[in-house]
């Protein structure tokens, strides 16, 4: 029987055919990287060993820890191999086991058995006693006969080794959302609700606004009979003139207040005189 060459043997591992053959397209993922190995020994510690040597070796490998897929399993009553535990560890590719069909071909008398990977590279597995060593090739030019595993059959799945959980992601995303909402509604209602200018009815029917009404206050002066005595501003009022008139033929004088609301118009409110402080005066002599 004629040898294969590395491409044609790489071909049919694949499923890949010759076109005129009639060949079926490539569908499985090839590995970006792949590593499998063997520990003897059954013992609970040694599965630990194992456990600690891919977390090594992904760390040592500098693989992505978020496409890192590993698989362990028991080897007992191998015609080559003692009981122990070999492992795989996969970057990238379908996360599907390749142990089953390499322990099966190495039950038999195959010695090595080849994986594609990615951009052309491929690994070789070699049994050796009481362990399997991997070598990479970097590029389709090997000589000599290349034993490929059919890749198309596999049906395992593995596991990742790195879990993506989302759960404190989603959380903290949860929580900056309301964060922001609650910046949000807290400025609204600074700015917009609370401080927004309005207004407001007071007893007198005198609307006022929050903001200085400029123009109206810088024309606001006293005369020969209204005296300004101050601008103030309260909650209640709103913007205001306090106003003082005095009557000369009777000298008696009067205050009033000015109120402006937003538009600059001014309302007269009158506050009192020195008639009502006179009757004050003389109802509390009269009541002693």
């Amino acid at each position: 029987m004629a040898k294969l060459s590395f491409k044609d043997s790489l071909k049919n591992s694949l499923g890949m055919g010759d076109e005129t053959s009639g060949g079926i397209d490539f569908v499985a993922k090839k590995a970006k990287h792949l590593y499998l190995g063997y520990f003897s020994g059954t013992e609970k510690e040694v599965r630990n060993s194992v456990i600690e040597f891919i977390h090594t070796y992904v760390r040592d490998n500098e693989l992505s820890k978020s496409n890192v897929y590993f698989n362990i399993e028991q080897v007992s009553d191998h015609p080559y191999f003692e009981d122990g535990f070999v492992f795989e560890i996969h970057e990238g590719g379908d996360g599907l086991s390749y142990v089953e069909i390499i322990m099966k071909a190495f039950a038999e008398k195959v010695k090595i058995q080849t994986v594609p990977l990615l951009d052309g590279r491929s690994v070789s597995l070699q049994k050796k006693p009481g362990n399997i060593e991997a070598y990479l090739n970097a590029s389709e030019d090997m000589a000599g006969d290349v034993n490929f595993i059919d890749i198309q059959h596999r049906k395992k799945p593995i596991k990742r080794l790195f879990k993506d959980n989302y759960l404190f992601f989603y959380a903290s995303l949860v929580l900056v959302v309301l964060g922001a909402m609650s910046i949000a509604l807290a400025m609204v209602f600074k700015f917009v609700i609370y401080n927004e200018t309005k207004l407001y009815e007071s007893k007198d029917n005198v609307a006022f606004v929050s903001t200085m009404p400029d123009k109206t206050i810088q024309e606001a002066r006293s005369t020969d009979t209204d005296r300004l005595t101050s601008i103030q501003y309260s909650k209640s009022k709103g913007w205001f003139l306090t106003m003082e008139r005095r009557d000369f033929n009777s000298s008696e004088t009067e205050d009033y207040e000015v109120r402006i609301d937003r538009n600059g118009k001014k309302t007269e409110v009158r506050t009192k005189s020195n008639k009502d402080t006179k009757k004050g005066s003389s109802k509390e002599s009269s009541d002693d």
